[in-house]
């Protein structure tokens, strides 16, 4: 996780929306995505972060699913660039669990 500026950055924007914007963010996302009732997940704590907050990791979120896990570590590299998530939210589609992964970037 880097530095989050105050005012700017695409990750403090995405921080804003999901903290006061929500409503409008989620709507946004639905129609881009057709995707139904999101629901965010909050991020842990870490102590050694200036900010205290430890992004999701990889698939750390899905604890359970070691499935997954498995076909996540053969398909997405490993190592000491394992991918942090600025903000990860969770679809209920068909009685199944979807999943939203974001990475915030100021530039396409």
């Amino acid at each position: 996780m880097g530095r989050i500026g105050h005012g700017y950055g695409s990750e403090w924007h995405l921080l804003r929306y999901l903290g006061r914007h929500r409503d409008l963010l989620d709507r946004v996302v639905r129609e881009t995505t057709g995707c139904g009732d999101l629901e965010w997940l909050d991020f842990g704590f870490d102590p050694t972060n200036p900010w205290h907050d430890a992004e999701w990791k990889g698939l750390d979120f899905l604890n359970e699913d070691t499935a997954l896990q498995d076909s996540w570590r053969n398909y997405w590299p490993q190592g000491a660039g394992i991918h942090n998530w600025d903000a990860v939210a969770r679809v209920r589609s068909e009685g199944k669990d979807e999943w939203i992964l974001v990475e915030a970037k100021a530039n396409l």
